[in-house]
């Protein structure tokens, strides 16, 4: 799966060198900037797994479908490259709606991904196949989402299980994939369970993310999950913590909030295996393991670093 993951991303830079010379600047300004802020990420002790579950679970469904095609690598690989510019294709129009890019040639790129997905799908289903409809719906629910978190995030009265119902609705659109293979092979019945799959992962890699983008969402105004959780769950608040951030940072040392986060994601993680029960995906099963092991080695991170800061803090 990493072979095909960087065969995706060599086919994006190759898209990009066929683009005008200011569309193709600023889209690899975006990709590098995009790769070293993963790489930043990475840094703070582990991180979840790559590739991500929405690019692995259409190669696990295949083994029930896909198969029955002549070139199954061929009508595999199409499918990921449809969901991969669909992701790029939203990603980038949310990084431009909170202004984390300001480019406009980003926005006519974007829009040429999102055709580019529409014409990798269009190889295998007609103009009237029920795959459009699904298709359509999970952009639309993705849109709606990233507009509705960001006014959740930036109101005091929301709770902490309204970000997260709002967070599987965000990643609708890493439904389509999973979505395709099952159409293909007559499998529609699955979906459902593919579907609720993918929201706790969605939930679960959407928390984890919360957890490292705390800084960066206040300084957007925007209180995140992680966020709201700790400061719940702050049993003593710092003197002079005349900040928000100050009393997370209170709370991440003194609170029981990472307790409860981690405890969350673990959660989501049990009933998205649950989710898919007598499905025989092997390979899910060894994933949901590889990431609750390296869950652990990120939780361990953290706390270590707690207990040190909390040591030298005494000292």
């Amino acid at each position: 799966m990493h072979d095909v993951m960087r065969l995706i991303r060599a086919r994006v830079y190759r898209r990009a060198r066929e683009l005008p010379p200011s569309l193709r600047r600023d889209l690899e300004n975006y990709l590098h900037r995009a790769r070293k802020a993963q790489a930043s990420r990475t840094a703070v002790g582990a991180r979840t797994q790559d590739p991500a579950y929405w690019l692995l679970l259409p190669g696990w469904l295949a083994q029930r479908g896909v198969g029955a095609h002549k070139r199954p690598q061929r009508v595999l690989g199409d499918v990921l490259w449809g969901q991969y510019c669909l992701y790029l294709a939203i990603r980038i129009k949310d990084d431009l709606f909170d202004q984390q890019a300001r480019s406009k040639n980003l926005s006519i790129v974007a829009d040429g991904f999102m055709a580019e997905s529409r014409r990798a799908f269009e190889k295998y289903f007609e103009e009237r196949s029920s795959f459009w409809s699904g298709y359509q719906r999970c952009i639309e629910t993705t849109n709606a989402a990233i507009r509705q978190i960001d006014a959740l995030q930036r109101a005091d009265t929301t709770s902490a299980s309204q970000l997260l119902r709002e967070y599987a609705k965000q990643s609708a659109v890493f439904k389509v994939g999973s979505l395709a293979v099952c159409t293909m092979s007559g499998s529609g019945e699955i979906f459902a369970r593919i579907s609720r799959f993918a929201d706790h992962m969605a939930i679960a890699s959407q928390i984890i993310d919360d957890l490292q983008d705390i800084t960066e969402d206040l300084k957007q105004k925007r209180l995140n999950y992680a966020a709201r959780v700790v400061l719940q769950n702050a049993k003593t608040v710092p003197q002079g913590a005349s900040t928000i951030l100050k009393r997370i940072a209170g709370g991440f040392l003194y609170g029981d909030g990472l307790q409860t986060i981690f405890g969350e994601v673990r959660s989501r993680l049990r009933l998205a295996g649950e989710a898919l029960g007598s499905l025989r995906l092997p390979e899910s099963s060894a994933y949901l393991r590889s990431y609750n092991a390296v869950l652990n080695v990120l939780e361990q991170h953290l706390h270590r670093e707690r207990v040190q800061w909390v040591f030298g803090r005494e000292a």
